[in-house]
Order: C-alpha cells, then sequence, then structure tokens
C-alpha cells in the first residue's frame, strides 16, 4: 500500500469531524510535550491536524507536517509553517519533534521515524504519543479511523531503537475517558473519575456488550 492510497481518506470530512476532537484534546495532551520543549526551541508536529497542540505549546518556530491539506490550511491560521512532504524540512534544523495519534496512520513508519531523525539536531528530542489498541476490536471494513498499526510499549520501543534513536522511556497512559471529562477541572476527581470510566469499559468488552477499541497510550520519549 502507497501513501497514496492511505491519503485519500484523510480529507475534508475527516478533518470536519476530527476538528472539535482535535481542539478539546490539545490542552488535555499537551502536558506530555511541554516539559520537553522551550521557548527557544523549533518544533515540528508530526501529523499535527489542525495545529491546536502545537500552537498552545510555547517554543521560537513551530512547524507542522500532515498529508490532509484542509488541516494544513487551519494549521497556517494557528501561525505554524505547514509541510505535506518531510523532504521540505532542513536537516538537523529541529529541536524537538512531538506527534500525537499519527504514526499509526502512516503505512510507512519505520521509514516516517527514520525520516525524522535526520531532521532533529544532534541530542534533539522525538516525544510521540501513540494509540494502542486492544486485541478484541474486531475488524470491520469502512472503519473512520484506518488505523494501519498498534504498539506494545516493547515493540514502540524497538521501532525507535532501530531507528537510531537512544535514550528511551516509554509510558503508558491508560486514562480512558467519558466525552463530558474535558469539562472536569479538579485533578482528583478526574483521576476517580477516568480510573472508574476505564474499569467499566474494560468489563462491557470481557463481556462484548461494547468493545473499548483504544484502551490508553504509549507515550516514548527519546532523542537523537
Amino acid at each position: 500500500m502507497s501513501t497514496q492510497d492511505t491519503t485519500k481518506y484523510y480529507d475534508e470530512k475527516y478533518f470536519s469531524e476530527q476538528k472539535s476532537v482535535g481542539m478539546a484534546n490539545a490542552n488535555n495532551i499537551i502536558q506530555w510535550f511541554e516539559p520537553h520543549v522551550s521557548d527557544n526551541d523549533v518544533v515540528l508536529d508530526f501529523g499535527c491536524g489542525g495545529g491546536y497542540v502545537l500552537s498552545a505549546l510555547v517554543c521560537r518556530i513551530r512547524h507542522g507536517f500532515d498529508v490532509n491539506q484542509i488541516a494544513l490550511e487551519q494549521a497556517k491560521k494557528q501561525g505554524l509553517l505547514t509541510h505535506s512532504d518531510l523532504s521540505e524540512i532542513e536537516s538537523e534544523s529541529l529541536d524537538v519533534v512531538i506527534s500525537n495519534s499519527a504514526i499509526e496512520h502512516t503505512p510507512t513508519p519505520y521509514e516516517d521515524i527514520c525520516k525524522l531523525r535526520s531532521k532533529l539536531k544532534p541530542g534533539g528530542k522525538i516525544i510521540f504519543r501513540v494509540p494502542h489498541e486492544t486485541i478484541g476490536w474486531s475488524y470491520a471494513q469502512g472503519d473512520w479511523n484506518y488505523h494501519l498499526f498498534t504498539w506494545s510499549p516493547m515493540a514502540l520501543g524497538n521501532l525507535f531503537h532501530a531507528a537510531g534513536f537512544s535514550d528511551i522511556s516509554v509510558v503508558v497512559d491508560k486514562e480512558l475517558t467519558p466525552s463530558f471529562f474535558q469539562f472536569i477541572r479538579n485533578r482528583f476527581l478526574r483521576g476517580f473519575i477516568g480510573k472508574a470510566y476505564r474499569l467499566l469499559r474494560m468489563a462491557a468488552d470481557e463481556m462484548n456488550v461494547r468493545r473499548i477499541g483504544v484502551d490508553g497510550y504509549c507515550v516514548i520519549v527519546a532523542k537523537r
């Protein structure tokens, strides 16, 4: 399968359905990237969508890569320098590469990660947050997400190690949340509701009442 075969899924309809999710998620997931980004950094968001996550980070220059041209138009409005081809980005020009829920969509994850490594300055960091799908998520034609891969923490770490990265750490974000979760501000309450909701969903999945699909995320941090 070529990249052209997959990009046809990421059109205006896809972006319009993802837009509200991206905007709502930006504040919830920025915590994974913020500690690794300084105000003088040049940062690339791989699979930037509308640019909502990167625009919320304080840095010097913001680059966004995506295959969805509609998303890139929105990302430009957020102040990102946009790219639809990684070759447009100079080698060893980036301090940090971030990505949220993107690498599972590409048919060439290893090759793309190798390319991203070449764009990083020596000692530069890469931080990816990747969804983990459960074994119970049965195949159904016409899946909206159209994920091509999923990884365990071990497999994700191995992938980045094979691509030449070092100082690799992988943590698990088990948070599985209901739709109203974004409106809860109390940290303790968020933690309690998140865990309780995840347990209920796991029980429903085990009893074949409702499939979870994605039961959490792997977050990898590595250096060139």
